[in-house]
């Protein structure tokens, strides 16, 4: 055999004793492959245990499956110490299908079952309907809002099997929209018709060993949302019922593990729901041109028409804009420029065309602005736009040649 060694570093502690006991756990996850605890006993604490997973690349893992700590037990311990100084494995204590592990801690006088739980390998799926959604199709009524709305359905399903699991198990799905967007404090952009309009539904299934069971929910889109372009993530996740149980003295009966199995997910548990673009393939590629068009003056004098900034006659101005776009539809448009100091942005003309703008830096020197003029801007369309400035007072007539730069 050509094994290449595989390092193991555990914690970076001095004096920890990394690998003072090892023990084969056998496969305790059901993939086929080994596992083994390898013990710190003089670690952070009162020591520890680690386990690591066999891998068909690596031969193990590198990183650890779980890190188990005196402390971690729920067992009021006191004075623990050397906590892993001794492991044994390789029998199975309860007759579950897996090996147990023994550890055994020399300066304290004390020795720890730990017995492992039946692990279920759970495969799960998420498919959207539809998978492309048009947020213009606003066709489904929402309770909360007293609205339409655009919406589609994702179904979600999951099975197990595994050695030593039980023949039912109760699991609790969670469906997870914009997960990043919200933990970020970004608005989700969709919603569960349910109080408070959540951005996760949760619901209880008894799920048959080896039998797909299914649960279905209706996400609904929020109107007039900015971002039409990028997708919405959606989310899967599994929970089993947990235990917790004090520690036995060793004359109680053992408690039976079986029905509190780990889960092991498989499959399907993140998509990306596209949203609908008036495009090939759904693949935009707008071409979007910019070109300078004429400047309008107003004047502080009634019937006076500059033809020039003039610093003391010139109440505000306006400097034309063609944008035009020759390709797919543009998502997000945004016009950016920049104004010094002498100058004040006050809006985009004409008035009829809502561009929200807002401010994307600012230094002593001048401000950047970006202002979304179309999402989307439709292909093969030409827009004459205006951006109105006003001269501030900081302007003298004396100063350089003002330059501004514009770019979509």
């Amino acid at each position: 055999l050509d094994l290449q060694p595989v390092m193991l570093t555990g914690e970076l502690k001095p004096y920890s004793r990394f690998g003072y006991a090892m023990a084969s756990l056998g496969d305790t996850n059901g993939d086929g492959l080994d596992d083994v605890a390898i013990s710190a006993p003089f670690g952070s604490g009162s020591g520890q245990v680690y386990i690591y997973l066999g891998s068909a690349a690596t031969t193990i893992s590198t990183s650890p499956a779980q890190i188990i700590t005196g402390e971690s037990l729920s067992v009021n311990l006191i004075g623990l110490m050397g906590f892993g100084t001794s492991l044994a494995s390789g029998v199975d204590v309860d007759a579950n299908s897996y090996n147990d592990l023994a550890i055994g801690s020399f300066e304290s006088q004390q020795v720890f079952l730990l017995r492992a739980r039946p692990v279920a390998i759970v495969a799960t799926s998420v498919v959207a309907n539809p998978n492309i959604v048009d947020v213009d199709n606003m066709s489904c009524p929402s309770v909360q809002t007293g609205m339409q709305h655009a919406c589609f359905v994702v179904s979600a399903c999951a099975t197990y099997d595994g050695r030593g699991v039980p023949a039912t198990l109760d699991l609790t799905y969670t469906l997870t929209v914009e997960r990043n967007n919200v933990e970020r404090g970004i608005q989700s952009r969709l919603f569960f018709d349910t109080p408070g309009m959540p951005n996760t539904f949760e619901t209880n299934r008894t799920v048959v060993a080896r039998t797909e069971t299914c649960m279905d929910a209706l996400v609904y889109v929020s109107n007039g949302i900015l971002d039409r372009f990028n997708g919405f993530p959606v989310e899967l996740e599994l929970e089993a019922v947990n235990i917790l149980s004090a520690s036995s003295t060793g004359n109680d009966p053992l408690q039976d593990l079986s029905g509190f199995p780990v889960l092991a997910t498989t499959g399907t548990s993140l998509i990306q729901v596209e949203t609908f673009k008036d495009c090939d393939g759904n693949v935009c590629v707008p071409d979007l041109g910019l070109q300078l068009g004429t400047i309008t003056y107003n004047s502080i004098i009634p019937g006076q028409i500059p033809t020039q900034l003039t610093a003391g006659l010139v109440s505000n101005f306006t400097i034309w804009l063609q944008v035009s776009n020759t390709g797919d539809d543009a998502f997000q448009a945004t016009l950016t420029f920049t104004t010094p100091t002498t100058m004040d942005f006050v809006r985009i003309e004409p008035r009829e065309v809502f561009a929200a703008c807002s401010v994307q830096s600012i230094t002593t020197q001048d401000t950047q602005l970006g202002c979304a003029i179309g999402n989307p801007f439709p292909g093969d369309t030409v827009r004459n736009l205006g951006v109105l400035l006003r001269p501030t007072s900081l302007l003298t007539g004396a100063e350089d040649p003002i330059v501004l730069n514009f770019s979509l």
